[in-house]
């Protein structure tokens, strides 16, 4: 049996791992890919949420992502 919250809507598992030196690694590769894409309208580009703070010690998988661009609509 599934587990819903308090609206009935199904809750998806969670997966925290310890932090790892692979997520900067998996970070940098997609930078790369991410300044070839969009190459002269990137201002900076960002590895934020939990997977870039090693302190941290455990975190979700998820490598989180900020490109700031110089516009938007392009």
């Amino acid at each position: 049996m599934k587990k819903s919250n308090n609206l009935g809507v199904p809750m998806r598992k969670t997966i925290i791992l310890p932090w790892t030196e692979d997520w900067g690694k998996q970070y940098y590769k997609e930078e790369k890919i991410l300044k070839h894409t969009f190459k002269n309208e990137i201002i900076g580009i960002y590895h934020i949420g939990s997977t870039s703070i090693p302190t941290i010690g455990f975190a979700k998988p998820i490598i989180d992502i900020l490109i700031v661009v110089k516009n938007i609509e392009k």
